[in-house]
């Protein structure tokens, strides 16, 4: 696991929900996940499926948790080398919704 989604799962004072948890653990994984032995191979079914329950799960938690989720995916994906998962439909919602007007 990257060490901020560490920081962040493993600090005892934090009140995030088990869901967004969860997904801080996962997404080091997935975010390098190809056909390979070491780690997670997924066909192209699966990858879609997989990409639709994350899109899910990150709409229903709530908008801080939004934020520190997406915010360790967009670290994790700039860095992989693979583009999958492709989580920018569910920045680009979370962005729309909390964009604060500049006046």
């Amino acid at each position: 696991m990257e060490d901020h989604a560490r920081s962040i799962v493993t600090n005892e004072n934090n009140s995030m929900s088990l869901k967004a948890k969860l997904l801080l653990m996962w997404l080091p994984l997935l975010c390098n996940a190809r056909s390979a032995h070491d780690i997670p191979s997924f066909s192209a079914n699966e990858k879609s499926e997989i990409l639709l329950v994350l899109e899910h799960t990150i709409a229903s938690l709530p908008f801080h948790e939004q934020e520190i989720v997406l915010s360790c995916w967009l670290q994790l994906y700039t860095r992989s080398h693979f583009d999958w998962p492709n989580l920018q439909r569910s920045f680009e919602s979370w962005l729309c919704c909390h964009r604060i007007a500049p006046y």
